[in-house]
């Protein structure tokens, strides 16, 4: 197994157990700690409990992330966002900023505050006005041709495909062809935000359709340590863009894997199922071969694929709660 990804792999198992026992964290969906951990393991900090308890509060005083529908998701990875950064008061406004101004634009969204965070990363400030309206005319170029239903899940992926120097109806024409295609591997909601991903590249549509298939059904060799074809493929989808073979990139999910379940979360202590654990080390891969250009996309996906769990762990713990009190 490679050095630097046997590292990152330790990194993230360390912060997620140093994160588990922090206050205000011991009770976040386990589905959100993966994000938090992949925010160390990539920012080259070790958890330092008295700086993110700080940033904990930064969020929690802010107003505006109030309002975000997913805002109890995003209040421990905005923390650690803020807590890993070099001015966290100062990323803070700017992220509040944003939001602020991608609210006059998109109606309310739960991935709106997501775009803030990653808005700076994309490009210049300047720009961001114009690239804010092409990604709402994206949105509801798809909306109006009723063949993809844009919902919350989109809003983000619109205003980062928006960077691409490719026109509007280009960009939806992309995603729907992607979609028709992959909507075959996966269910709609999954396929949908793997159609998005794989459009922000500008490799021919072919080509990233069949090379996500490959590296999918490489994974499929071994039916102990298969992926899943659910909320993790948005993962799976951004791994797949990087120029490496998919013997390369399955060979180091495997060991990264492989490691990770000699680690206690993965023993029961916070119910990682065997696809959780390939997702996080298709995270680890990902972040083991990360280049600038895929940087944005990259987090975008991550945070999507964990958002997507813990969605349907929220749904599932309501079920059982309304289970709980039917009568028999």
């Amino acid at each position: 197994m490679k050095e630097s990804l046997t590292a990152l792999c330790e990194v993230f198992n360390e912060s997620s157990e140093t994160l588990y026992k922090q206050k205000g964290f011991k009770l976040t969906s386990t589905k959100l700690m993966p994000v938090c951990a992949y925010i160390y393991a990539t920012s080259g900090r070790k958890v330092e409990p008295e700086r993110l308890q700080e940033s904990l509060k930064l969020v929690k005083n802010s107003g505006g992330w109030m309002l975000s529908g997913l805002r109890e998701a995003m209040q421990a990875p905005l923390a650690c966002t803020l807590a890993v950064s070099d001015d966290p008061a100062g990323t803070m406004n700017a992220a509040s900023a944003n939001l602020e101004m991608l609210k006059k634009t998109f109606q309310e969204s739960k991935y709106l505050g997501l775009a803030a965070i990653l808005l700076p990363k994309m490009g210049a400030a300047e720009e961001f006005d114009s690239k804010v309206s092409k990604g709402k005319a994206i949105f509801d170029c798809l909306k109006t041709r009723r063949k993809i239903n844009p919902d919350a899940h989109d809003t983000l992926f619109t205003i980062i495909a928006a960077y691409s120097d490719k026109p509007v109806e280009a960009i939806a024409d992309e995603v729907e062809k992607i979609y028709a295609e992959l909507k075959q591997m996966s269910s709609g909601e999954y396929a949908k935000g793997c159609a998005w991903i794989l459009a922000c590249s500008n490799k021919t549509s072919e080509e990233k359709t069949a090379r996500l298939k490959s590296l999918y059904e490489a994974l499929q060799a071994d039916k102990k340590n298969n992926y899943s074809n659910g909320a993790e493929m948005a993962v799976l989808s951004v791994l797949s863009l990087f120029d490496i073979d998919d013997k390369t990139l399955v060979d180091d999910i495997l060991d990264a894997s492989k490691l990770l379940s000699t680690k206690k979360h993965y023993k029961g202590l916070l119910s990682y199922s065997r696809y959780s654990r390939m997702m996080h080390a298709a995270m680890m891969v990902t972040a083991d071969n990360m280049t600038s250009e895929l940087n944005v996309l990259a987090t975008a996906a991550i945070y999507l694929s964990c958002f997507y769990d813990y969605e349907l762990d929220q749904k599932s713990t309501e079920a059982g709660v309304i289970a709980s009190l039917m009568p028999y």
